[in-house]
């Protein structure tokens, strides 16, 4: 029987320690008013800031778990090209520059300068440090010595709610779900129209699985990061955690909420579709 894995289901939940990511570290742009208005330079500073990345780099595994998780009910021969397939279209590169584009089409200044000048303020700079322990190898570890003892009732009430205010805010755990919705549901049906019989139905099963198991996730994405968040933003005071969620709902912050968004589901339809044409028989054509 065929099931959907939670390393698919949680593909894009901001917990993705163990994927290496490729670009720079998180440092703000040399010059940032340029930065506002190219929006070439901009996108690519915002996503950088945000670790959009690796986020990205989360996505090529989970499609090909969906891939590993037929067995061998898929024919070895089959089951290389596909794999090949799936290293083409989610390749972390391209998907970051698809991103980026998308995010480029719905281009703010105003708001991208606000930003700028939030992430280069004291707590803004204290965020970034924050954010850095994505990057670096022992985290995963610390996390999970950090979480034998965890308990939401080791932690003040007044800073879970600052951390839910956050999550609500930005949209995180949530739009974690639906792009890992969009993710998954464009790789299953490319691959549910380029195979056959057994294959088929299995893809076919767990694409269903997938869409009844969505809602399900929301509690589960936002009880992960709520946890994360306690570990990597424990060096962030309370009052830190409020200048945030001040920005995290103003106007600019919640420009590049949507904006970020269209762009990341624009990135996952992109890539299923192009998976789509790689599998394709080329008698079709």
């Amino acid at each position: 029987m065929t099931r959907v894995p939670r390393t698919a289901a949680a593909a894009v939940l901001i917990l993705a320690l163990g994927c290496r990511a490729f670009g720079p570290k998180l440092e703000l742009p040399d010059d940032p008013e340029e930065a506002a208005q190219n929006s070439a330079i901009g996108s690519r500073a915002l996503l950088r800031a945000n670790q959009t990345e690796l986020e990205l780099a989360a996505w090529q595994p989970a499609v090909q778990s969906l891939v590993d998780a037929l067995g061998d009910s898929l024919e070895p021969a089959r089951a290389q090209t596909v794999r090949t397939a799936v290293r083409r279209a989610y390749g972390s590169q391209r998907l970051f520059d698809r991103v980026s584009t998308g995010l480029m089409d719905d281009w703010d200044p105003e708001a991208a300068r606000a930003h700028f000048a939030f992430l280069d303020s004291s707590v803004g700079r204290k965020l970034l440090r924050a954010r850095l322990l994505r990057r670096e190898p022992k985290t995963a570890e610390r996390f999970a010595e950090w979480s034998r003892g965890y308990s939401l009732s080791h932690h003040p009430r007044a800073r879970i709610e600052l951390l839910q205010r956050l999550d609500r805010g930005l949209l995180t755990s949530r739009g974690a779900v639906l792009v890992n919705r969009a993710l998954v549901d464009g790789a299953l049906a490319a691959l549910v129209d380029n195979t056959s019989g057994a294959e088929a139905a299995g893809f076919r099963s767990l694409r269903e699985r997938a869409a009844r198991e969505e809602s399900r996730m929301y509690p589960v994405v936002a009880d992960d990061l709520l946890r994360w968040q306690l570990f990597a933003y424990e060096s962030l005071s309370d009052e830190d955690l409020a200048r945030y969620a001040e920005f995290a709902e103003s106007q600019a912050s919640q420009w590049y909420v949507v904006a970020s968004a269209r762009a990341l589901r624009m990135a996952a339809n992109g890539a299923g579709e192009e998976l789509f044409q790689a599998l394709r028989p080329r008698g079709g054509l």
